[in-house]
């Protein structure tokens, strides 16, 4: 399967997220589904087992499999007395510890979901655990995770129902939380029934420029003017927001708009665009 028969399977464009009618034959040829990283694994054990016990895998964890022992014992405050987390950022409550559903990263940061009665997904809480300085900080993000973060940090994300003057009834699904085995393959029944290489896609065997565009999909952090939130926030201000409450860096601003964003173990920096 190439890059273009994937897309047209339903995973980044628009019209294919809203399960619209298309003209591309490979809708109607494969009529692929995703099926969920475990069922790769059944074939591919060695790559299920690597994938793993990588960072795409354990972004979005229950509360039990994922949080951080420093951010339990220090939830009430850190050693310099900063209170921790105490309302969620959409709704405004007062939320607890035992409110908490979902945790969110955990080697740089660890920011907290509860649930929004207003919508029936998840928002986050006031305070991100820093992993470093091992102190809370703010985190101002006031988006539903399902209809913001959840497009590239969920496997087969599709919007199911939207209404642009009523963001709020906004209806998605996905078949698995984080950034699973076909984020990167496509969508894998087909080629769960037939075991033909040709019935799924492999970012190996494809060109530079086909392999870069299934990692910049999210890496690349393109911008999405046409949909909205739950909330009714332009996608591309709310990931401005999450990029500015990462931990700390020192920043330079290069000429037309791109900033210059020095990484860890790279030299010089690598830009990415920040036009709004």
């Amino acid at each position: 399967m190439n890059l273009k028969q994937w897309i047209g399977l339903g995973m980044a464009r628009p019209r294919w997220l809203l399960g619209a009618c298309t003209s591309d034959p490979a809708m109607s040829l494969k009529k692929a589904e995703f099926v969920g990283s475990e069922k790769c694994g059944a074939c591919h054990t060695d790559e299920y087992k690597t994938w793993k016990d990588t960072y795409h895998n354990k972004m979005v964890r229950s509360t039990r499999d994922g949080l951080l022992k420093d951010a339990r014992d220090n939830w009430a405050k850190d050693s310099k007395g900063n209170a921790g987390p105490t309302k969620a950022n959409i709704t405004g409550t007062p939320a607890r510890f035992e409110d908490v559903e979902y945790v969110i990263g955990s080697k740089w940061k660890q920011r907290f979901l509860v649930p929004n009665p207003q919508t029936g997904n998840h928002q986050f809480l006031d305070k991100q655990w820093n992993r470093a300085t091992r102190l809370w900080e703010g985190y101002g993000q006031k988006n539903d995770w399902e209809t913001q973060c959840s497009t590239c940090h969920a496997t087969g994300y599709r919007i199911t129902s939207y209404d642009p003057k009523n963001t709020a009834a906004m209806k998605t699904t996905m078949s698995e939380h984080n950034t699973g085995c076909e984020a990167c393959h496509g969508p894998g029944s087909t080629h769960v029934q037939s075991h033909k290489k040709a019935d799924i896609f492999n970012p190996k065997n494809a060109s530079k420029a086909e392999a870069d565009k299934v990692c910049g999909y999210c890496h690349l952090r393109g911008e999405n003017d046409q949909w909205l939130t739950a909330q009714g926030n332009h996608l591309s201000t709310c990931r401005t927001r999450c990029r500015a409450s990462r931990t700390r860096r020192a920043r330079t601003t290069g000429p037309s708009g791109i900033e210059q964003v020095p990484l860890p173990g790279i030299r010089g920096p690598t830009t990415r665009s920040t036009r709004n």
